[in-house]
């Protein structure tokens, strides 16, 4: 720190203090508070002027006043240093608020002989970061919600400035984002889909914006801003490479006259955090998909099918589980190539699910089978209905890559009340494929009546 004046009279470097990310005051040696940086405001929400003339103890909780005396007793015997300076101490203590919450807090003070001033001058910091940095590393390596991972995101930021709070806006739908976290309470409800409102905007132009005073947003929005003391909103848009629309959108409500570099540091953190948690999630949704789905036709792969089916039936439905396999579909890959055969699987996936309903399961089990299952379908007569109609679905030629070819289905299938571990319901199913096949192109077996 620059040598300066005891009265701090030079203007530029009381602007530096005053500004300053992490917030300065000063107190003489009887612990009195003398002076207070404005951004000390945003830090623990008092004002400098209700600083001033407090003893230092006022503001430590009583379970730290102790340790806060050990420590300035350490302060005063510090032995100066090799080059005639006094060295700083630090310690981290219990703050209490200007609405009498327990806030850690980083506490670094450097003597008068370090710095030139008449008295001790306090650095404090928020001792959260790396707290809420460590659980939100774990929650990541948990795989916990990204509901519970952004809020541990919003409660960073709001226990970092004082009198704001934040909302997280993600899961964009075509005109809106769906999904909103707060902290630590939403100021008003702002996933709503109308293209007008200004944090859409501000995601969809990628630019941060600022709206001051908040009567310029909607009436409701503005009523609940009013009465919780905001004077302004700040809105930062987030992007993420691998979604093709907006990311998110991060809404800071501002209850001082004047924004110091602490919020906006913060801020700034946050956008960077939230980025980061949403290009992750994005990442294992990628990666969940690719384990439970078919790359070729998009549909369940065998996995998934057993899984998802199990956890149907686990809860108390029963169904009908279909084995197919394509007639002919060999004759077309030896005939015009993987290529086509591809492309034709493709539009087997599309045909099966036209020929399901919206609850229906339909996967591809590998090679040229396919299994679908039926929810509430539990007994033989609607079983073999559904196959005919499966069946039927393909009756009709199927054209892909300009190749048009006949390819029909041979169906087995099983009822899942009748065996109740899935893996051997499907082994069923496909054993009745087989003897389905064995009578012919384009035959149904399943379970005797």
């Amino acid at each position: 720190m620059t040598v300066v004046e005891p009265q701090l009279p030079d203007n530029t470097y009381r602007a530096i203090v005053d500004r300053a990310i992490s917030p300065f005051l000063l107190m003489d040696r009887s612990g009195t508070v003398t002076w207070a940086a404005a951004s000390i405001e945003e830090l623990l929400g008092f004002s400098p002027d209700a600083l001033i003339g407090r003893h230092a103890l006022d503001l430590i909780h009583p379970d730290h006043h102790e340790l806060t005396i050990d420590a300035l007793a350490r302060i005063e015997d510090t032995a100066p240093g090799g080059d005639g300076r006094w060295v700083s101490s630090g310690v981290v203590v219990d703050v209490i608020d200007a609405d009498g919450m327990r806030v850690s807090c980083d506490v670094s003070v450097a003597t008068p002989t370090r710095t030139g001033v008449d008295d001790f001058v306090v650095q404090i910091r928020r001792a959260v970061g790396a707290t809420a940095i460590s659980r939100i590393l774990s929650a990541l390596a948990e795989d916990r919600p990204l509901d519970e991972i952004l809020g541990v995101v919003a409660q960073l930021f709001a226990d970092g400035v004082a009198h704001t709070s934040i909302d997280i806006l993600y899961d964009w739908e075509g005109d809106g984002f769906r999904r909103q976290v707060s902290s630590p309470s939403p100021v008003a409800d702002l996933s709503d889909p109308q293209a007008d409102q200004p944090w859409t905007l501000a995601s969809l132009a990628g630019e941060a914006r600022t709206i001051e005073p908040v009567d310029g947003l909607g009436p409701a929005s503005a009523i609940a801003a009013a009465e919780q003391g905001v004077r302004s909103l700040h809105l930062c848009p987030v992007t993420v490479a691998a979604l093709p629309g907006p990311a998110g959108v991060i809404a800071a409500w501002h209850k001082h006259v004047v924004r110091s570099p602490l919020f906006d540091s913060r801020l700034d953190q946050t956008v960077e955090l939230v980025g980061f948690v949403l290009q992750w999630n994005e990442g294992r949704r990628a990666l969940r998909w690719e384990a439970t789905h078919d790359a070729l036709t998009t549909l369940d792969n065998r996995r998934s099918f057993i899984e998802t089916v199990a956890s149907i039936v686990g809860r108390g439905t029963s169904g009908t589980v279909l084995y197919l396999d394509l007639d002919d579909f060999k004759a077309v890959n030896d005939e015009h190539g993987h290529l086509v055969g591809d492309a034709m699987l493709a539009a087997v996936a599309e045909r099966l699910r036209s020929g399901t309903r919206p609850g229906d399961l339909v996967a591809r089990l590998g090679g040229d089978e396919f299994a679908v299952f039926c929810p509430g379908v539990d007994d033989h007569d609607a079983a073999v209905e559904v196959a005919h109609r499966l069946a039927e679905a393909m009756a009709e030629p199927i054209t892909a890559a300009g190749v048009s070819a006949s390819i029909g289905l041979s169906i087995g299938f099983s009822l899942t009340h009748t065996l109740g571990d899935i893996d051997a319901v499907l082994g069923e199913a496909d054993a009745r494929l087989l003897a389905a096949k064995a009578g012919g192109k384009g035959q149904v077996r399943g379970p005797a009546r």
